[in-house]
């Protein structure tokens, strides 16, 4: 398969979708924390790896990286963006001209005299994954993956089919299907099966019906604070635990929500994995849940926001999403 092929079959995908698949496969290759800097484009292309260290002498040294820009050329893709285990800095050139880069977050501060390039071309260790020369990389509002080349068509195999039936998935829980079938673990370890997973035969009341209501003091309340332009709602709490064997299902809380309600989600903080994405997001909207607050991280955010369908507010507390 050429490059191109390939690279178009990726840009197809999401980070979360390639964060699955590499998950089911017992690769590493989903950071934390290498978010874009701005509200750049979706990055897809090759790893060019760059390594840096500090200056030690006071020998003048050529700028950072010209030497592997230099190297790009005429008639290749050109360097779609840039991924920094670390800061970066003049974020207001990069917006204008469009160029995405992501990383930890943004500073004033210039390298000159601090960093100097020490390799290229090499193995580099980014938040805990090994990329080498040629990989791949897939980076969107909800970070960046690393694939290794040399498994990019393993997991293609499986992202490929994670993202069919993720979209079917969502289809049930707009037809009004319970979310704790739906998102039952049961159903993500079909995924590996050669015939796809069935949808759940079982529904709940049809979309954005929501059996439970608010109470009467709970709407007074929140009438309260109807013009601070800010959601107000009663909290729904709900604590996670890591997983048990047999498996189990996220959303099992979500059915006694009610409308109006914020969902608390006590994860202890984890920021290597998350208890709440698209599918659950799409599912709360319909119910009239009026967002969600996590002590922890969230994901699927590309399509939780871009969604029309959805209108819950996604916030977060302690960690960044």
């Amino acid at each position: 398969m050429g490059a191109t092929s390939i690279l178009d079959r990726l840009s197809a995908l999401d980070t979360n979708t390639v964060s699955d698949a590499l998950g089911f496969l017992g690769l590493k290759g989903a950071t934390y924390g290498l978010r874009p800097l701005w509200d750049c484009p979706k990055i897809v292309g090759r790893a060019s790896t760059v390594k840096v260290g500090p200056k030690t002498d006071a020998a003048s040294t050529t700028h950072l990286l010209t030497s592997v820009i230099d190297r790009v050329k005429i008639n290749d893709c050109g360097i779609r963006g840039t991924i920094i285990d670390g800061m970066s800095r003049d974020i207001g050139g990069s917006r204008e001209v469009g160029y995405s880069v992501y990383g930890w977050g943004v500073t004033m501060i210039s390298a000159r005299n601090r960093v100097v390039q020490l390799d290229s071309g090499t193995p580099l260790q980014m938040r805990g994954v090994t990329v080498h020369q040629d990989d791949y990389v897939i980076a969107d509002r909800c970070g960046t993956v690393l694939v290794p080349a040399a498994r990019i068509e393993k997991v293609f195999h499986l992202a490929e089919r994670i993202d069919r039936s993720q979209a079917r998935m969502v289809q049930a829980v707009r037809e009004g299907h319970a979310v704790s079938e739906v998102m039952h673990d049961s159903q993500f370890k079909a995924i590996r099966e050669i015939a796809p997973a069935q949808t759940p035969a079982a529904a709940v009341p049809a979309p954005g019906h929501n059996p439970k209501s608010a109470s009467c003091e709970d709407q007074e309340l929140v009438a309260l604070f109807a013009e601070s332009g800010s959601p107000v709602g009663p909290a729904f709490k709900v604590r996670y635990f890591p997983a048990s064997d047999p498996p189990g299902s996220v959303g099992d809380f979500i059915d006694d929500v009610a409308v109006g309600d914020f969902v608390v989600i006590g994860n202890g903080g984890r920021t290597d994995c998350t208890v709440w994405g698209d599918i659950i997001t799409q599912y709360a909207a319909l119910r009239g849940i009026s967002g969600a607050v996590i002590d922890g991280v969230c994901r699927d955010v590309n399509r939780a926001i871009s969604d029309s369908r959805s209108n819950l507010g996604l916030l977060k507390l302690c960690h960044r999403i």
